[in-house]
């Protein structure tokens, strides 16, 4: 899969980078390989939210993603708005 996500990090000068779907699960390997728990969840209303995935991009002009590398039978990468997720804790107010 060719998969591409255009972005504008602000970091950047807000001009676009173009990363590649095995870019963004690099990086989610990269945070787990560092100890990061997986805390974010895209919301589907009602209670219920896809498994927790680490968040490899976040920009106010295109919105955000989150890469689930567990539970499935490859990484899926979800893509929205921040407010399309939900921060998922335990009962230690950790992410879990």
């Amino acid at each position: 899969m060719n998969e591409c996500y255009i972005i504008h990090p602000d970091s950047n000068g807000g001009a676009a980078v173009i990363l590649s779907r095995a870019d963004l699960i690099a990086e989610a390997e990269r945070q787990r390989a560092e100890g990061v728990r997986p805390g974010y969840a895209f919301n589907l209303g009602h209670g219920q939210t896809t498994r927790p995935g680490y968040l490899v991009y976040s920009t106010w002009r295109d919105g955000c993603a989150v890469c689930a590398l567990d539970g499935y039978a490859e990484p899926h990468i979800l893509t929205g708005w921040q407010g399309d997720f939900v921060l998922v804790m335990d009962a230690e107010g950790v992410s879990a």
